[in-house]
């Protein structure tokens, strides 16, 4: 078995400014000349296939469209042993459930997304008996909605692109991505101009569908009765839980074009049917449990499918806060995948409407659900960019979401109902700003060969949780279903297996069994899905060992893949920053496991922002500057906070394993603590006598200018450390190089907004 190792760095270097090549990630021209002939191929094979069909549906006498009174239309889409199979809409406070308002103008973050920059798609399906579109003209689109497709404005797909995109004329009504910009498109020719789509100079990178296959019952509103759409004699409609053709091809798509994330709605299925159940009737969809009710496209491997829950208006506050909707579609997929995804809000979304420029109006459903994970990752898109740089593979961007999600549901881990949890925008941003973080590293995007094993190694310092997911588009499955109720068998084609081990424990993913859909997911070997996920609740601190390993034999002879891990230290174990300037508006954050050094020229300028975390001690040699109006902050963190930064995101998922922790923690600068003159600030210094280098340390209990200058006996200045510099409330430790001073006495300044003390020291050699 052959294996790659990366392992972590320990290494005392000279750090310069490096932007991650993962980061600038594109299509290789390989990949593009097969998506270009991927998209020619559906373009014929989906001309070709609506021909077919419009014959067979004249020869049976089936109806090509059916539209209701109250302008519901369904679409026929394919014909099965004579069955015919319809697709139509999926419609049955958001931002404050996904904290998406976190990373907004005016969030906590402080990071002002839009989403700006992001293209957008949204597929829609027939209305009113005419292609539906966005109506573009909407106040609240202002021009930034272009019309792929003619057709007639329609109130859902209105909607949808309302809480994506809308820019919040009505402030209730403002969309998750106020800034990006959409192209719509009704659902002919899905596959083709989807790849297309990702083929453009400005690619679309989210494409939005809150449509789906018409399955088991549905309410007639012209009868007003319910009806089963499903084939005659049936207790239960096959499409559920079905890998079809639909199925396969979006598999297709996703795989072809791997920077398109692909989102769609679960479904509005489970519990829809009459009160009462004639004997010989079908049962309600679900069943008497509610799984097994996601029809047909939600149940590809390589996009997102979003279930739909209760707004939660005050925020996520732990699982018991989460309250599913009454109904969106549950898994599993035939084969035991999980699905839904994730979960967002999709009751009584206040959105943009179709009736004039300036209507608005209330849907539910999981077609609400869909447009706020797709406009939420927008925001994340966008945030990638402006930190890392480029476009992340579509894999990458599903593996961070599933990441940072919220736990729901009633056990830790993934379910058949809330998939992998309620999305969380904030938590997702913060994994991205720390990434950014030069001596942070939480991901990669990788290729692993047949029969190879990739490793990662991480350090852990036990504070925080560890969470590794493991994402890859895996080939289209041939096994296919076009008929047969839960046929079995799986679809997974390349079954990479995700590990971490620890002087000789190994933690193995979440798996779930679909033959019992509402027992607790528990740790064990998961064969049947392309996302893998282990979650370490309460690490010990030492060295981590995260493995990927491919089969003996792989489609394609390798597969690409993403991967994300939180809870970790810095990678770095010693690094020195030297020989820069920063300017006005420059942001860096350097992190060492161990000790970080700031000196040999570097000088950081008014309005620049410069911070420094270390696990042991952060050095300052004398010719390290911060000028007047600067922002520099130097804090001991263990591991040098890499790991709290990411892993303190979740610890509000886990009730009972909420303390204190990583950041929270008293860490050990405490011990050095003497002479507390006052409550404000605290200094102290050792050794002292000196011959080399003198530590000091200080807490302040309130953020506040702080300045620090070392003068010698005849009061002048020998060092400025630190000048009129705003620093967090917190404690700080830091180091000093006086071997090249002159032996005698010097004074340590430290002054504040309010105080200011002084601590005496001797440099000697004897």
């Amino acid at each position: 078995m052959k294996a790659r190792i990366n392992i972590k760095i320990g290494l005392f270097l000279v750090f310069f400014l490096l932007i991650s090549v993962a980061g600038y990630s594109q299509m290789t021209p390989k990949e593009r000349i097969r998506l270009e002939a991927f998209a020619s191929k559906q373009q014929l094979e989906q001309e070709k296939a609506q021909r077919a069909l419009e014959s067979q549906a004249r020869m049976l006498g089936i109806p090509m469209e059916i539209i209701h009174q109250d302008r519901t239309t369904y679409t026929l889409r394919a014909i099965v042993n004579g069955h015919p199979i319809y697709d139509g809409i999926m419609n049955s406070l958001s931002q404050i459930t996904t904290s998406a308002k976190d990373v907004k103008n005016g969030g906590s973050l402080g990071l002002d997304l839009t989403g700006a920059g992001i293209n957008m798609g949204i597929w829609e399906a027939f209305e009113g008996g005419s292609d539906a579109m966005v109506r573009n003209s909407h106040d609240e689109f202002d021009g930034r909605v272009t019309l792929r497709d003619a057709g007639t404005f329609s109130s859902h797909a209105t909607h949808v692109a309302g809480t994506m995109i809308a820019q919040g004329i009505d402030a209730s009504a403002e969309g998750f991505a106020n800034g990006s910009t959409l192209q719509s498109y009704d659902i002919n020719n899905d596959l083709n101009e989807m790849a297309n789509a990702a083929l453009d100079a400005n690619p679309v990178i989210i494409s939005n569908h809150s449509y789906g296959t018409i399955t088991g019952w549905d309410f007639n509103s012209d009868s007003g009765e319910w009806e089963y759409t499903g084939p005659g004699g049936t207790l239960e409609d096959w499409k559920f839980g079905a890998y079809n053709d639909q199925a396969q091809g979006w598999d297709q798509t996703a795989f072809n074009a791997p920077f398109l994330l692909i989102m769609k709605s679960s479904g509005n299925d489970r519990g829809d049917g009459p009160n009462f159940i004639s004997d010989g009737e079908a049962e309600i969809d679900g069943g008497a449990d509610g799984f097994d009710c996601i029809p047909t496209y939600g149940n590809a491997k390589n996009i997102m499918t979003i279930g739909a829950i209760a707004p939660i208006n005050n925020g996520y506050a732990g699982p018991g806060s989460v309250m599913m909707s009454n109904f969106s579609s549950w898994g599993p997929t035939d084969d035991g995948r999980i699905k839904p995804d994730i979960v967002t809000d999709g009751v009584a979304i206040y959105s943009s409407d179709s009736a004039s420029d300036t209507d608005y109006g209330l849907k539910s459903g999981t077609s609400m659900a869909a447009p706020s994970a797709s406009g939420g990752a927008a925001l994340l898109y966008e945030h990638w960019d402006n930190v890392i740089g480029g476009t992340p593979r579509a894999s990458t961007m599903k593996a961070l979401i599933i990441e940072s999600a919220d736990e729901s549901g009633t056990a830790i881990g993934p379910d058949y109902s809330f998939g992998w949890g309620i999305m969380n925008v904030a938590d997702g941003a913060e994994i991205i700003t720390t990434e950014g973080f030069n001596g942070c590293s939480h991901y990669d995007e990788g290729i692993i060969e047949e029969d190879e094993t990739i490793t990662y190694t991480i350090e852990s310092s036990g504070l925080t949780p560890i969470r590794v997911t493991l994402v890859w588009h895996d080939p289209a499955s041939d096994n296919t279903n076009n008929g047969t109720l839960n046929p079995g068998g799986l679809n997974l084609v390349n079954d990479l297996d995700l590990r971490v081990t620890k002087d000789g424990d190994t933690f193995l993913p979440w798996t779930l069994d679909p033959s019992n859909p509402g027992n607790a997911a528990v740790q064990g070997n998961n064969f049947r899905d392309n996302v893998e996920q282990v979650l370490i609740l309460n690490p010990e601190a030492g060295i981590y060992t995260i493995s990927v390993s491919a089969p003996a034999s792989l489609e394609n002879d390798s597969q690409v893949y993403s991967i994300w891990w939180i809870g970790n230290d810095a990678t770095i174990d010693n690094q020195v920053v030297s020989g820069i300037t920063f300017n006005a508006d420059d942001e860096e954050t350097y992190t060492a496991d161990i000790s970080l050094q700031f000196g040999s020229t570097v000088t950081v300028n008014a309005d620049a922002d410069v911070k420094g975390y270390a696990g042991n001690y952060i050095r300052l040699v004398p010719s390290f500057h911060a000028q007047n109006g600067s922002s520099f902050l130097a804090r001991i963190l263990p591991g040098g906070g890499c790991g709290g930064f990411t892993g303190d995101v979740k610890l509000d998922n886990y009730p009972g394993f909420d303390t204190p922790k990583g950041l929270d923690q008293d860490i050990a600068i405490n011990n050095m603590m003497q002479n507390e003159v006052n409550p404000f600030f605290q200094v102290s210094i050792f050794p002292n006598p000196t011959a080399k280098f003198l530590n000091y340390a200080y807490r302040l209990d309130k953020t506040s200018t702080v300045s620090i200058v070392i003068v010698n006996s005849v009061g002048q200045i020998v060092d400025q450390v630190v000048t009129n510099t705003l620093q967090e409330s917190g404690e700080y430790k830091a180091e000093l190089d006086v071997e090249n001073w002159s032996d005698g006495v010097y004074h340590l300044v430290l002054q504040t907004e309010r105080r200011a003390q002084s601590k005496s020291f001797i440099v000697s050699r004897n």
